[in-house]
């Protein structure tokens, strides 16, 4: 079994156009739920765990990262409109993360053709990347707008169009 299809002889141009054009979608789809179904914040890192995963589909190196993101945002909700207890929020995310390793663990040892590598590097970077800001969002809040979120979502599709340029040496 495979998770997407760039892992072993690395992704052309046309699976790097189907991640931009998910990452283009799940950029309006995000920023509509939150405009208009009043999506909180809350929601921001299962959002875009399903996005990331669904656009690792196409580019493998993008789907296993998205499976702690996923615990990540699952566990959020949990507690901020869920039934775990607010003060506990810490242990709960932080269990997650646990689950979300462990289950690239459990990929590995199915033999899920996957770089469980490059799978922790890109779960460092998200997790890093993601709760820095969102630490820092406390202080500035515009970075917990859906905007800011759905930017980044678009800055992920700009840079699949330009790796699909040079990978067809255009």
């Amino acid at each position: 079994m495979t998770v997407g299809s760039a892992y072993r002889r690395g992704a052309d141009g046309t699976e790097a156009r189907a991640a931009a054009a998910v990452y283009t979608l799940g950029a309006a789809a995000y920023f509509a739920a939150s405009r208009f179904l009043d999506l909180t914040f809350d929601a921001t890192p299962l959002v875009h765990a399903v996005v990331i995963f669904v656009a690792g589909l196409a580019r493998s190196r993008f789907a296993a990262p998205a499976i702690p993101l996923a615990c990540w945002g699952i566990a959020a909700l949990l507690v901020r409109h869920g039934p775990l207890a607010d003060e506990r929020e810490a242990a709960a995310l932080v269990v997650s993360l646990g689950i979300g390793v462990a289950l690239l663990a459990a990929l590995e040892a199915a033999r899920v053709d996957f770089d469980p590598i490059g799978a922790l590097y890109g779960t460092a970077a998200i997790l890093v990347f993601g709760g820095a800001l969102f630490y820092l969002g406390f202080e500035y809040d515009w970075l917990m707008k859906a905007w800011v979120w759905s930017l980044f979502l678009l800055a992920c599709a700009a840079y699949q169009f330009v790796s699909a340029g040079v990978r067809e040496g255009g």
